[in-house]
């Protein structure tokens, strides 16, 4: 009988490592999209969610690298919606 894959396991087929770029679905925005449980998910959020537990209500999860793709947690941080914008009005 062959084994289900988990949905970790799925998860991290789709992803090349390194500034781990997202290779599954992609949402029309450019970041990546993944579908658990019907439900689909910014790759991204995936990857921190699965590395460090869950987001805090009021938080997004930001990107050190600005690559849209990446799903390194390494590269991902928290922050809020002000903290993107001075992020990105920094860079």
């Amino acid at each position: 009988m062959r084994k289900v894959a988990t949905v970790e396991e799925r998860f991290w087929d789709s992803v090349s490592k390194d500034c781990w770029i997202w290779r599954g679905a992609l949402k029309p925005n450019g970041y990546g999209n993944f579908n658990a449980r019907g439900r689909f998910f910014g790759a991204h959020r995936v990857s921190w969610e699965l590395a460090h537990g869950p987001i805090p209500n009021g938080m997004q999860v930001l990107h050190r690298c600005d690559v849209p793709l990446c799903v390194n947690p390494a590269h991902l941080f928290l922050g809020t919606i002000a903290d993107n914008m001075q992020d990105k009005a920094r860079k």
